[in-house]
């Protein structure tokens, strides 16, 4: 099933911008059960729109993942938008941060330099109080003359973009220039762009008539390339918890603007790094509801997925006994708030499983995160079990 879809969007789209996709590498399957998604039915909306892009009844599908730092550094995320755009077209990059301005960690895929005075904000720092978009993270200003420049580096212009929202909130009547273009307004949210040709770097530059009382926020950008196939909106930030998750000011709003079909949360690791004695199970239970909440407040018939945490242990020694309190929640949740899981704990072998990882060369030192191969395998295990749903549904 996988390969007639590679060869429907190969014959049907053979203009569009090859992907620059290597092989994953010959990773040895664990020797424990691979583990099916619970409550697939709950994916039944996010299929159908998936069998209207195939027909080509339908442009593109899109699909939000949201996270922590295993989605920022994007090695995990990056993994699943190739196999996805393999298989079912490039529509473009989708939503992206960059986070080498805030000094952070992020995708390699472009490079990114700023003028001007720029202060990154986090919602995962108890001192920031916002706003914040959809990631967490917001680049602020308050010099009329700020901008930065990004540059993708991909050879095979598989980033290349023709339209472009820009995310921001000014309070005054400051706007961003793009290229030289002034966007159009999106209400509440920023500005969309539209290009006469292919681009591949961007220009952002601020325009402003005011001498003061002038701030700029920054959030994010989503880019399309207007072919048809799969948008995979990477929504990842370093330390962020469910609990963080909710200060994020514009979160419904900027993802109503993305119109995801299907949203995948990976969240809990830093909500339950801590001794079982300070974690509390109520609390977390309350902010996962709220989340689920916010979600469905974008769309009430999105697809929503959840993949439980992976094992860990904090200071490399103390193992992790809150992960089953979590996947407890998390299932149960899935019942009453009809969304589906991906459970990747057990998948991963369980309790004390990471250490395992670790021998195989898939974990870091750490015990908490995932090498670039670990991260890869994630991916590939997370795409082919949502696929093989998928391909029984229509058996």
């Amino acid at each position: 099933m996988k390969h007639l879809f590679t060869f429907f969007f190969s014959f049907l789209y053979l203009s569009q911008p090859l992907l620059a996709f290597s092989k994953l590498p010959e990773i040895e399957n664990p020797s424990f059960q691979f583990k099916n998604l619970y409550n697939v039915q709950y994916l039944r909306s996010f299929f159908v729109k998936l069998d209207a892009l195939v027909e080509g009844k339908k442009f593109y599908v899109n699909i939000a993942h949201i996270g922590d730092s295993h989605i920022q550094a994007d090695h995990f995320t990056q993994t699943c938008r190739k196999l996805w755009q393999q298989d079912f077209g490039n529509a473009g990059r989708g939503f992206f941060f960059p986070y080498q301005l805030a000094s952070s960690n992020g995708p390699t895929s472009f490079i990114a330099s700023s003028t001007g005075n720029w202060k990154a904000n986090r919602s995962t720092k108890y001192s920031d109080n916002g706003p914040f978009g959809l990631t967490g993270i917001s680049l602020t200003t308050q010099t009329k003359t700020s901008g930065f420049k990004l540059a993708f580096l991909d050879s095979f212009s598989s980033d290349d973009f023709i339209e472009l929202d820009c995310f921001y909130k000014s309070i005054d009547e400051t706007a961003p220039r793009i290229n030289g273009l002034k966007g159009n307004t999106l209400p509440e949210v920023g500005s969309r762009f539209f290009f006469d040709s292919l681009q591949r770097n961007i220009t952002l530059k601020l325009e402003s008539n005011l001498a003061a009382n002038h701030e700029f926020s920054f959030f994010g950008f989503n880019a399309k390339n207007g072919y048809p196939g799969v948008l995979y909106h990477s929504l990842g930030l370093n330390g962020a918890s469910v609990k963080s998750t909710l200060k994020n000011t514009y979160f419904s709003e900027h993802l109503k603007i993305l119109s995801p079909h299907l949203v995948i949360i990976s969240l809990g690791t830093n909500d339950g790094f801590m001794p079982q004695s300070k974690f509390c199970s109520p609390c977390f239970e309350n902010d996962l509801r709220q989340l689920i909440a916010r979600v469905k407040k974008s769309n009430e018939k999105v697809s929503i997925l959840l993949t439980t945490p992976g094992d860990s242990y904090r200071q490399k020694k103390y193992h992790n006994y809150n992960n089953p309190e979590i996947k407890r929640i998390i299932i149960k949740l899935a019942d009453e708030m009809h969304f589906a899981v991906w459970d990747f704990n057990q998948w991963m072998g369980g309790e004390f499983s990471m250490k395992k990882w670790h021998s195989k060369g898939w974990a870091q030192n750490d015990l908490v995160h995932f090498t670039k191969a670990g991260y890869k395998f994630m991916g590939q295990q997370l795409y082919e079990s949502i696929l093989e749903a998928y391909e029984k549904r229509m058996d």
